[in-house]
């Protein structure tokens, strides 16, 4: 995955979170319909991905775990280390990418 595509991918996403905190119809617009309201934002979910948002609380703090690798199939760390890369974006956000860049990832 290029930086440059997962810079992008994060700078929308960044800015759509920003747009939903101070808009609660939008917030509650992408808790209910994320892939739609994340096409309306540039980011196209891909095909047979279900996307789930939730809001973390004053009680309640969501944490995600990646995917386990298909059989064969290198990690996103193991692909850091054999191609030298260093660029980290973070579960979630790394999440976010894989879903709205199917072309770059797989």
């Amino acid at each position: 995955m290029s930086n440059a595509l997962a810079q992008d991918a994060l700078n929308k996403w960044s800015g759509l979170i920003e747009q939903a905190l101070s808009d609660e119809t939008l917030k509650r617009r992408l808790i209910e319909h994320p892939a739609v309201v994340l096409a309306e934002h540039g980011l196209e979910v891909r095909p047979g991905l279900e996307v789930r948002v939730v809001e973390n609380t004053d009680k309640v703090a969501y944490l995600t775990l990646p995917a386990k690798a298909a059989q064969g199939e290198l990690s996103m760390d193991q692909l850091d280390r054999v191609t030298g890369g260093s660029f980290d974006i973070g579960n979630i956000v790394g999440s976010v990418v894989k879903a709205v860049l199917p072309a770059v990832i797989d």
